[in-house]
C-alpha cells in the first residue's frame, strides 16, 4: 500500500484564484487588494478605502463600545508565564516581564512631547484591528544601561500606509510602506520594525483582515439618516410650519399679497404682525408620535452597535433591564473582551516577545507567554443548586422549579437565604 502524500505547498494563492481582484505586478510580485465588498463598493479597495472604517471611531456609540471593551482588557493584570519550570525559562520570563513593564520608558531622546504609553497603549493600538481589520505599531529599538536590546518606545501608525505584496517565488506575503516617492507599491520595511495585528470577524484569506467595520458601516449610515430625520422633526416641532391664507373676497392688491408673503416667512421672528382684512396666519403642529417612532429606531440601532462591538445592549443605561439580564450582558462583554485580548496577546507573543528573546538570548531560547488574566471573571455554569452563589440566582431557580411543579424543602431554602420565612 502506497504511503499517503502530505502536500507542503498552498494550492490556492492570489495568482491562480479566480476570486482575487485585479492587482498590478512588479517583477513577478503582485500587490494584494482588499477583498472587502463594503470597502470596494463605498471607499475603493485601495489604501484610502480604509477611511470609511477609521471614520467609524468618530461615531460616539462605536467609540464608547470599543473604548469600554479596550478598558475591560487593559484593566486585567498582565501575566508572563515561563515556557517550563527550568531556571533559564524563569530568567527569560523575568526579563520579558520587566520589558513589558518598562515599555516606552527607556527612551533617551530629548523630545518636546512624551512618547506614547506602555503596554496598555500598545494593546489599544493593536485592538483597532477589531474594527478596521488591521492595526499597526512601529517599534523603535535601543539599548539599556547594561547593553540589552530593548524597545525604547513605539508609535501607532496609520494602517492606510501599508500594502501587502505576494511573492510567488517564496509563496509568502510581505507588507510594504507607502512613501511620498512611492505611493503605489511602497518601500520594503526592515525586520523587527512593525507589529501587525489582524482580526477576522469572518474567516477568509484577506491579508488586510476582516474587522467588524463591515458590519458597523451600514448601521452607522442608518443612524446618520435617522438622526437627520429626527433633527428635522424636532425643528418642525420647535418651529411649527406656518400656514398663510386669505379669502377670495379679500380685495388684495399685488402689493398686499407681497407684504403678506413676507409676513408669513418672518412669522417666527417678528413679535407683532399687522394683517389686512381677509388675511390669516396659522401654525400646523407636528404629531409627537412621529418623533417617538424615530427615537425608538435610533435607540434600536444604538443597541445593535453596542451589542455587535461589546456584546452589551444596555451599556451605560441604568435600569435598562433586569438584574439577571444585566449579569448575562456583563458576562457576554467579558467573554468578548477575553477573546479580543487573546488575539492581541497572540500577536504580542509572536512579535514583541519573540523578538526581545531572540535579540538578548540564544536562537533556541524558550519563549514565555504573555496574556491577560480573565480567570476570576469567567465562572463556569453551576451544575447543581448548591453551586448557585447569588441569592437572586437562587430565587430565579425557585421560580423555574415552581413553573414545572417542583419545590425545595423549606428548611433548605431558609438555610440558603438565611432569613426568617413565612407562608403567604
Amino acid at each position: 500500500m502506497a504511503k499517503p502524500r502530505f502536500s507542503n505547498i498552498e494550492l490556492v494563492n492570489p495568482l491562480n484564484s479566480p476570486l482575487s481582484p485585479f492587482m498590478p505586478a512588479f517583477g513577478g510580485r503582485v500587490l494584494l487588494s482588499s477583498q472587502d465588498r463594503v470597502l470596494i463598493d463605498n471607499g475603493g479597495s485601495g489604501y484610502r478605502g480604509l477611511d470609511i472604517y477609521l471614520s467609524l471611531f468618530l461615531n460616539p456609540v462605536v467609540y464608547k463600545s470599543w473604548n469600554k471593551l479596550m478598558s475591560e482588557i487593559c484593566s486585567r493584570e498582565l501575566q508572563v508565564q515561563p515556557f517550563d519550570n527550568s531556571k533559564e525559562s524563569a530568567r527569560i520570563a523575568k526579563f520579558v516581564e520587566q520589558q513589558m513593564a518598562n515599555l516606552g520608558k527607556d527612551s533617551d531622546q530629548n523630545q518636546l512631547l512624551p512618547v506614547q504609553g506602555g503596554i496598555d497603549m500598545l494593546t489599544r493600538t493593536l485592538g483597532m484591528a477589531y474594527i478596521t481589520g488591521i492595526g499597526v505599531a512601529e517599534l523603535v529599538w535601543g539599548k539599556d544601561a547594561v547593553g540589552n536590546r530593548v524597545i525604547q518606545y513605539f508609535k501607532a501608525r496609520d494602517p492606510r500606509l501599508f500594502r501587502m505584496e505576494y511573492d510567488p517565488a517564496e509563496n509568502i506575503t510581505r507588507p510594504r510602506i507607502l512613501t511620498r516617492t512611492d505611493q503605489i507599491r511602497g518601500s520594503a520595511i526592515p525586520a523587527y520594525k512593525f507589529v501587525f495585528s489582524r482580526f477576522w470577524a469572518v474567516p477568509n484569506d484577506d491579508e488586510y483582515g476582516c474587522g467588524l467595520g463591515r458590519n458597523l458601516y451600514y448601521a452607522v449610515e442608518w443612524q446618520k439618516q435617522l438622526m437627520s430625520y429626527w433633527l428635522m422633526l424636532v425643528d418642525k416641532t420647535v418651529m411649527p410650519s406656518t400656514v398663510g391664507s386669505y379669502s377670495a373676497d379679500a380685495k388684495a392688491t399685488p402689493e398686499d399679497v407681497a407684504k403678506f408673503e413676507e409676513a408669513v416667512r418672518n412669522f417666527g421672528q417678528d413679535s407683532a404682525i399687522v394683517l389686512a382684512p381677509g388675511f390669516d396666519i396659522d401654525t400646523k403642529d407636528l404629531r409627537v408620535s412621529n418623533i417617538d417612532v424615530l427615537e425608538k429606531l435610533i435607540e434600536r440601532v444604538d443597541q445593535y452597535i453596542e451589542t455587535l462591538v461589546s456584546g452589551e445592549s444596555a451599556t451605560g443605561k441604568p435600569g435598562a433591564g433586569s438584574e439577571a439580564k444585566d449579569r448575562v450582558s456583563d458576562g457576554i462583554r467579558i467573554t468578548t473582551a477575553k477573546a479580543v485580548s487573546d488575539m492581541i496577546s497572540d500577536t504580542i507573543n509572536s512579535t514583541v516577545v519573540k523578538w526581545l528573546v531572540r535579540a538578548n538570548f540564544h536562537a533556541s531560547a524558550p519563549l514565555p507567554t504573555v496574556w491577560r488574566n480573565f480567570s476570576e471573571d469567567i465562572k463556569p455554569e453551576p451544575t447543581n443548586i448548591d453551586e448557585i452563589e447569588s441569592i437572586s440566582d437562587f430565587v430565579d431557580m425557585l421560580g423555574k422549579l415552581d413553573s414545572v411543579g417542583l419545590a425545595l424543602d423549606q428548611e433548605y431554602i431558609q438555610s440558603r437565604i438565611k432569613a426568617p420565612l413565612k407562608r403567604r
